[in-house]
């Protein structure tokens, strides 16, 4: 199968019957009665609700599930609602329609064919089947939000993991269209076709049935997109692992001469975080801001040098990332409640080996 999307304009494409595309703003779309005349058979359609759940940073809420097989020549009017929409192809082929008015686009969709359109996207629908044919789908209306981004947790195989790259994919990217590999395909196909048929032999299990396709359905596509290579959702959640190794890469930055001329803002996106939570990480983990820790860094090594080497207090200031000399001396100063000759002084009096020097607000050096 081909990983382009097959798709046309949706201007070009106009039922059989001559009637003209009446647009909508549909509220709730797969609530309302849908009349014969519009070539819909709901096979099933379920209301939940609210159906809300937060499990592991992920928000969820099934808003609505259907399994409707389309017939004759028709099309669904442009709509959108404020959730995202789902459709799933089992059986036969039509077109979803995308887009804001005058950039529309008709994307065919044939068996395995999965189609998102994230919260208010405009979206509608055409079919042409012959007679004894039929277009086939499961649709699934819902929300889906990761909490928060970069959030962390203990396992590696929590639910926002498993979530990451179907939500990179559709929700902050914002593809639409999916075919599944051959493998996948069948396999969700036939979990479709089995849930059909123990809805109508337990359903007073519908619910937890439901739920549970549902939740299975985007694990299993998150998964096909991480090995395809299509989304990782990287950024959006990071293992607890991940992000020791990512505090110790920063450290070693921060404690790096090369890194000391870097803004913190540079530090944060070399080790992949916003400013915000690495600063709030950095402090859990270590107890101190970033800030803090690097100048701690600087200040011990502005200390060693300035006792044990000879060099021109200007070249100690450029070896610890300042401008100028005047700047280093007021910040060794604020730091030790020294300046930098009297520092050295100090140690070449006393004939000490000189340690590093403490800071005056914490009132002790960094270990």
């Amino acid at each position: 199968m081909s990983s382009s999307p097959r798709v046309g304009s949706a201007r070009q494409i106009v039922p059989r019957s001559g009637r003209p595309r009446v647009r909508s703003e549909v509220l709730y779309a797969g609530q309302e009665p849908v009349p014969p005349e519009t070539g819909i058979e709901k096979l099933d359609g379920r209301w939940f609700g609210s159906s809300q759940m937060a499990i592991a940073g992920v928000n969820l809420r099934l808003v609505y599930f259907g399994l409707n097989r389309q017939v004759g020549h028709h099309s669904f009017p442009f709509h959108r609602h404020d959730f995202a929409e789902l459709v799933l192809t089992l059986r036969g082929e039509g077109h979803l329609l995308v887009g804001e008015p005058g950039t529309e686009k008709a994307i065919a969709c044939r068996a395995g064919d999965v189609y998102v359109v994230p919260a208010t996207g405009r979206h509608g629908a055409r079919w042409d089947c012959e007679t004894g044919e039929s277009w086939d789908i499961l649709l699934l209306q819902f929300e889906l939000e990761i909490g928060h981004r970069e959030s962390f947790f203990q396992q590696d195989q929590s639910l926002a993991l498993q979530f990451a790259p179907f939500y990179e994919y559709f929700f902050a990217r914002r593809e639409f269209w999916l075919p599944l590999r051959d493998r996948l395909r069948r396999q969700v196909i036939r979990s479709a076709e089995s849930l059909r048929r123990s809805l109508a032999e337990e359903p007073d299990l519908a619910p937890v049935l439901i739920l549970n396709f549902w939740l299975w359905l985007i694990a299993m596509i998150s998964r096909s997109l991480k090995q395809e290579g299509r989304a990782t959702g990287e950024g959006l959640v990071i293992p607890l692992k991940e992000r020791d190794a990512r505090m110790e890469r920063a450290r070693e930055l921060l404690a790096d001469p090369a890194s000391w001329s870097l803004p913190m803002p540079e530090i944060a996106r070399k080790v992949g975080m916003s400013l915000y939570h690495f600063i709030r990480e950095f402090r859990a983990r270590y107890g101190q801001p970033p800030m803090h820790y690097r100048n701690q860094c600087v200040m011990q090594c502005a200390g060693r040098l300035l006792a044990h080497s000879d060099e021109p207090i200007y070249l100690i200031a450029e070896k610890c990332g300042y401008e100028s000399q005047s700047a280093f001396a007021k910040a060794f100063l604020r730091h030790t409640g020294m300046a930098p000759l009297d520092y050295r002084r100090k140690f070449a009096r006393l004939g000490l080996e000189a340690g590093p020097p403490r800071d005056r607000a914490a009132g002790h050096s960094n270990e």
